[in-house]
């Protein structure tokens, strides 16, 4: 009788604990965030994506041209920005221009911002992608792949 009885007790109290496990956390359902984004990048990487140019030796010419012209003086000429122009982000890979997607940098650029000018009735639209596709060069592999993947949602006009 005395067996059954802690027989009992251990089913219990084992059945307890199980569902303790099943409660989610915020440790949990940050572990489950990266995994989920890092099974994101992983099956939707496309190692020939990053192999090929961003744009033809043209087009990214005439977008070194235009950045020389009318960005570097505020962004720096290698796209690292400008310590005494807090409204001047760096455009390399060491901040965030990469995080938006080409339609989005296309408005920045025409519309202007708080200190920065608007661009629309000094360039045409292909000098605009122009230099958004020579800036893209400053960036890392990996992060072209993610920005032009947020680009289809977002794409040039």
């Amino acid at each position: 009788m005395k067996v059954k009885t802690l027989a009992k007790r251990k089913w219990k109290k084992r059945r307890t604990n199980r569902g303790d496990s099943l409660k989610v956390g915020p440790e949990k359902l940050i572990m489950i965030g990266f995994l989920l984004v890092g099974a994101a990048i992983y099956f939707n990487w496309d190692s020939s994506k990053t192999s090929q140019p961003i744009a033809d030796d043209e087009t990214l010419r005439l977008g070194e041209a235009v950045f020389q012209q009318n960005c570097a003086v505020c962004h720096g000429e290698n796209g690292e920005g400008h310590a005494a122009l807090a409204q001047a982000p760096a455009l390399n890979e060491s901040e965030h221009a990469w995080h938006h997607p080409d339609g989005q940098l296309q408005e920045i650029i025409q519309n202007g911002g708080v200190e920065m000018p608007s661009f629309e009735e000094t360039l045409e639209n292909d000098e605009i992608k122009a230099v958004i596709r020579y800036f893209q060069t400053f960036w890392r592999p990996d992060q072209l792949q993610v920005q032009q993947a947020n680009s289809t949602q977002y794409p040039f006009r």
